[in-house]
């Protein structure tokens, strides 16, 4: 007898403390066996998606690198988001640019 886990809950370390993660396997449909992923505030709030997440915690909790899919920090996003900052200074480039026009002539 073959036995699937249709819903598994379980804390959430990357959250703040009692915030917890469920995966729900969906049995039928196109989508059969796609696991879908819900958080739960500690006051049993349910949230579908990072975008939520986000809006509810605000800056209470910087979700940047938060995987949602995951439920963890993922350390590749942390990379590609501080490189994307470091990249392009743009308040130097308006001093430069400002210097060009009216400092060099």
């Amino acid at each position: 007898m073959n036995i699937s886990i249709e819903k598994k809950r379980s804390e959430c370390p990357a959250l703040p403390k009692g915030w917890q993660r469920e995966e729900v396997l969906r049995k039928s449909g196109l989508s059969a066996g796609k696991v879908d992923v819900y958080y739960y505030s500690p006051t049993g709030k349910k949230f579908r998606s990072k975008p939520e997440l986000v809006r509810y915690l605000g800056d209470s909790t910087d979700l940047s690198c938060f995987d949602f899919q995951q439920g963890q920090v993922n350390t590749m996003l942390l990379c590609k988001a501080k490189k994307a900052r470091a990249q392009f200074d743009y308040r130097f480039l308006k001093i430069n640019v400002f210097l060009h026009l009216f400092c060099d002539h």
